[in-house]
């Protein structure tokens, strides 16, 4: 069976940002809700063998003609849950991120594949964000971002909400994309990130390859947090264009933390003193048995 999303835009509800990032992560003010929405639910359980699928193409063609005003929904999105399971599911054509726990605890994602157009825009696969205790195991994903990317909110307002994802386990992944890591962290990470353990991973590169990494940690000189005490283990690339990497300086500044009126010189200068602003810490991360074959 399959549980398709409206492609009817009108009937997305809009939803107040997430209190870490403080805004939508494309626009300000509020965003579009998920297609598949929870907020303070303990035990859930996500499973049946299906396909949900979230009719992105309406979304993503009205990102890449810049007609949004609205950050996109995510497919699956489950904020302050305990006890949060997704197995034995397809999960396709997400508008945005595609699974999305957020201030959850005991979280696991097991034998699920998510698909979406390598051309897709933002369709990341599995994205904890400020969450303790996740497992994730024998996910497939062929998507147009991130195979999997951990996060724990955005500069100034994830600074203050302070909220880490801490002890996570990704083990048997495999990753197919154009543009993304098969793992990342980040590049929100201003609550911090640690304690994380990745094993046996395939990530291949996608005919029409720009840049690829498969393991990218992103960081930027506004972030805050850290990322630390993280081991990766047992991965396999095939054309990507990169083994690993590290972004320093990923994407922008979160707009609603800026001073107004202030220029880009100025504002580099003034953050750069403020310790909310301090680059991220990277400390502890092992990465060991990198085989096969980059471009």
């Amino acid at each position: 069976a399959t549980l398709r999303a409206s492609d009817d835009m009108s009937l997305w509800p809009l939803i107040p940002p997430m209190p870490s990032y403080g805004r939508g992560r494309d626009h300000p003010g509020w965003r579009y809700s998920s297609f598949l929405h929870g907020d303070g639910i303990v035990n859930l359980t996500l499973t049946g063998g299906g396909v949900i699928d979230g009719q992105g193409e309406v979304w993503w063609r009205q990102h890449r003609e810049q007609r949004e005003t609205h950050t996109r929904g995510r497919l699956v999105e489950v904020l302050n849950c305990k006890g949060l399971e997704v197995a034995n599911l397809t999960l396709r054509n997400s508008p945005f991120w595609t699974l999305h726990p957020v201030y959850c605890d005991d979280v696991v994602v097991r034998d699920v594949t998510i698909l979406a157009p390598f051309d897709s825009p933002n369709t990341d696969g599995v994205d904890p964000d400020s969450c303790t205790n996740v497992l994730i195991e024998r996910v497939h994903v062929e998507n147009g971002d991130d195979g999997v990317a951990l996060k724990s909110g955005w500069d100034c307002f994830g600074n203050e909400y302070n909220r880490p994802t801490l002890n996570v386990t990704v083990r048997d992944l495999f990753h197919k994309s154009t543009t993304a890591g098969a793992i990342s962290i980040g590049s929100e990470v201003s609550g911090g990130v640690g304690n994380v353990v990745v094993q046996n991973v395939t990530s291949v590169a996608a005919a029409g390859e720009r840049d690829l990494a498969a393991i990218h940690l992103k960081t930027g000189w506004t972030r805050g947090g850290y990322i630390r005490n993280v081991h990766i283990k047992d991965v396999r690339v095939h054309g990507a264009h990169k083994a690993a990497k590290i972004s320093k300086d990923y994407q922008s500044i979160n707009p609603a933390c800026l001073p107004v009126a202030l220029s880009t010189l100025s504002v580099r200068s003034r953050l750069s003193t403020r310790a909310n602003y301090a680059p991220p810490v990277l400390r502890d991360v092992i990465v060991e048995g990198l085989t096969g074959h980059v471009q």
